[in-house]
């Protein structure tokens, strides 16, 4: 953009404030506090408005009897007010041949200084900081891996990030010739009906599928390496009522790739990994003991009602050059994870250069953080069928280019489905809208996920052989989606793209009509206070939370658009500290947007609000 614009409609005090309030936990559909810049073609107009970054508008029945605007521009822009259309400063992220990318914005960047939101969500640690990385040093969670990347090869591995795209350099595999080479450890067509733990002393090599049966559990220690064979489409599967346990380490990670010569690897080359559990699914009824086929061939079944089903631990995993399309709509990904629940955990994992989807879900309910996908060539993060999942802290950069088929090519940062073949089913066992239309959390019927500090980067290579990546973020299929404090630049479509009036639908169904605050952290010192009005959009009530660094009078007050007095909720001293002023709405109020304005003493901020019916 040639002049940064900020979408933010609430005014603060002062400038100097770090933290904000997070959009209400009841809205189905959620962005906020994140920084979008240039996601469309270099020279395109819609690069100059920071409106068009958002797209999609429906016709939802309920939307529009309530009066609730069905614009993605609109939600971003007036619902959700601490989206910032800045440059992140992000230039060494973009892809370059043959250079390590730098995920960490450079000084002076928004993604220090601009304000976050607090989320209430206990899941989600509050940073002060947009994107995935910290601008700490020392907290920089994506380590290189100096072996990985045919670097500083004197001395042991460090780190367990790799960017080598065909493994000309690499030196991390303990082959012949390489460091510390090891044996190989054939398993063909094997099942495994009893647990087996395995030694970082010996590769190994997955020929066809190994398939770990039920009861049954697979320990990797930190340091393995795990090759999938090209011929026979080596894949991992976890069965239905197995697990697997790989925990590496940052220096030692744990690496699962294909076989193909360094120098020479692909992706596409083997199936990756494939999870299945017991978890809830929207597709079929699975709580009544109903089963799903996994994508991507002769995997296997999944589903049940356990969604706290522990099918997985992975910490410090990559997989490498895998994915497969079996079928047009039906392939093979690097991390697949199939109805798993809330105590399977997979942290510091990194999908590199998959023929599909780098991380995708179906059904279960899951916590994860501190994920990589690079250079996919689908999506990064993907759910659908009902799943539960929040992950905090992920860097994905997809492919621009078409799969071997030539039927896809690196597309969104994420895509997040409910049913792509019933917009309206529902996950077995869960609940709809609770009490005041708040959704239930971790246990809401539609497909629901939450991200925060993301930072998803296209490719703005042009012409026919580059045809990703599209959009960051894409909601469709009915799925509920948030997103925060995130960081989306470069793509080719937008940042935010809302498709399907299902899902508007869903948004407007549980939209909050109960009061909802997140309190701000109190100030020490000084005369910067900020206010926010909570829910928004509201129905009948509206509560204004503020917190004052020290006492005096303040006036709280609510103004029409054209400035007209509407009402004035306080007048009075009030102490230091938080407060909440509630707005019991008159029937006679009619829908359309407001204004509140907090004054205390000399300081004043205000914000905008809106009532739907």
């Amino acid at each position: 953009m040639r002049n940064a614009r900020s979408c933010r409609m609430l005014a603060i005090g002062l400038a100097l404030l770090a933290l904000t309030v997070a959009a209400p936990a009841g809205a189905q559909m959620t962005f906020d506090g994140n920084i979008v810049w240039n996601n469309f073609p270099n020279g395109d107009v819609h690069n100059d408005t920071c409106a068009a970054n958002y797209i999609g508008k429906g016709s939802a029945t309920n939307c529009a009897q309530m009066g609730y605007h069905q614009l993605a521009r609109l939600m971003c822009t007036v619902d959700y007010t601490h989206n910032y259309c800045e440059d992140p400063l992000l230039a060494g992220a973009v892809y370059q041949a043959n250079t390590i990318p730098n995920w960490k914005p450079g000084v002076g960047s928004p993604a220090w200084r601009e304000p976050v939101v607090i989320i209430d969500d206990d899941f989600f640690k509050t940073v002060r900081y947009h994107g995935a990385i910290s601008p700490n040093d020392g907290e920089n969670w994506v380590k290189v891996s100096t072996w990985g990347n045919g670097l500083n090869l004197g001395v042991p591995n460090t780190g367990w990030v790799i960017y080598d795209s065909t493994g000309a350099n690499r030196q991390d595999l303990h082959l012949a010739g390489m460091p510390d080479p090891r044996p190989l450890a054939v398993y063909p067509n094997i099942n495994l009906y009893n647990s087996q733990v395995w030694s970082a002393d010996s590769n190994y090599l997955i020929r066809g599928q190994l398939r770990v049966k039920s009861l049954a559990n697979l320990t990797i220690p930190a340091g393995t390496v795990i090759f999938g064979e090209r011929a026979t489409l080596g894949t991992i599967v976890i069965e239905r009522g197995g697990h697997i346990s790989a925990i590496g380490t940052e220096d030692n990670p744990i690496i699962m790739t294909c076989d193909d010569p360094p120098g020479y690897m692909q992706s596409g080359a083997w199936g990756g990994l494939v999870v299945n559990g017991y978890g809830r699914t929207n597709i079929v009824n699975s709580c009544a003991g109903d089963s799903v086929a996994s994508e991507g061939g002769a995997i296997g079944y999944w589903g049940g009602d356990d969604n706290t089903w522990d099918g997985c631990q992975l910490k410090y995993v990559r997989i490498e050059y895998s994915g497969k399309e079996i079928t047009p709509n039906n392939e093979l990904n690097s991390f697949t994870l199939n109805g798993m629940g809330s105590n399977s955990h997979m942290d510091y994992c990194e999908a590199f250069y998959g023929q599909d989807d780098a991380f995708e879900w179906f059904g279960g309910k899951m916590d994860c953080s501190h994920l990589l996908g690079y250079q996919g060539k689908d999506d990064g993060i993907d759910t659908q069928l009902g799943t539960q999942l929040r992950v905090q802290f992920a860097i994905i950069e997809n492919s621009p280019y078409y799969t071997i088929a030539g039927t896809q090519n690196g597309d969104k940062g994420t895509e997040q489905d409910n049913n792509e073949y019933d917009f309206e089913a529902q996950t077995c066992h869960m609940s709809p809208c609770g009490s005041g239309n708040v959704v239930p959390e971790g246990n809401y019927y539609y497909n629901r996920t939450r991200l925060a500090n993301c930072t998803f980067i296209g490719d703005h290579r042009m012409g026919a052989a580059f045809p990703g990546p599209t959009f960051g973020v894409n909601w469709r299929r009915g799925a509920s989606g948030q997103f925060f404090n995130s960081i989306v630049a470069y793509e080719k479509s937008g940042a935010l793209h809302v498709d399907d009036n299902a899902t508007w639908a869903h948004h407007c169904a549980c939209m909050p009509g109960q009061t909802s605050i997140v309190d701000v952290p109190p100030i020490a010192s000084g005369k910067v206070f900020v206010a926010a009005g909570a829910p928004n959009p509201f129905r009948n009530r509206l509560n204004v939370a503020f917190t004052l660094p020290q006492s005096g009078p303040v006036k709280v007050q609510i103004f029409s658009m054209d400035g007209r007095l509407v009402e004035t909720l306080a007048d009075g001293e009030m102490g230091a500290g938080p407060h909440s002023i509630e707005w019991n709405v008159n029937h006679r109020v009619a829908a359309g947007m407001y204004f509140y304005r907090v004054t205390a003493g000399e300081s004043t901020a205000s914000g905008r609000i809106t009532r739907v019916r």
